[in-house]
């Protein structure tokens, strides 16, 4: 199953984002609940489909169990990292709702999977000893 990473995957949007500016902040506040629990819905599945490619190379032999081990520890950072920010009620789901709305509005959509890239292993160096390479993670 693939996801569509558009804006469709939200019940009544275009009523809900209306809602946002309303006077009322119980009514704003409820709508940003309902946006953003969609919104992180769709997020989260579009993280996934990571997740599912990086089985469908491992079965296709083009990774092996390292790599996507690698892409699964990348996963859970992401989702946790949209987790925090999804996981807020109150104003706090308000403004994530108004954030997401403005960026939107710029074509500026974040993307969560580069929302936690890894930092680059430099190799430094061999270790005589050893006969290991050492790894610095600056």
């Amino acid at each position: 199953m693939s996801t569509d990473q558009g804006h469709a995957a939200e019940p009544n949007s275009a009523a809900l984002w209306g809602d946002l500016d309303s006077q009322d902040q119980k009514v704003a506040r409820r709508a940003a609940g309902q946006l953003i629990a969609a919104y992180h819905q769709q997020q989260l599945l579009a993280l996934l489909d990571h997740v599912r490619r990086g089985f469908a190379q491992l079965d296709a032999g083009e990774i092996d169990a390292f790599d996507l081990d690698d892409l699964i520890h990348r996963y859970t950072k992401c989702a946790a990292k949209l987790w925090s920010f999804c996981s807020t009620g109150g104003s706090g789901a308000l403004a994530a709702a108004r954030a997401v709305a403005y960026r939107r509005q710029h074509d500026d959509d974040v993307d969560w999977w580069e929302a936690w890239s890894p930092r680059p292993e430099r190799i430094t160096g061999v270790d005589e000893d050893r006969s290991e390479a050492t790894v610095d993670n600056r």
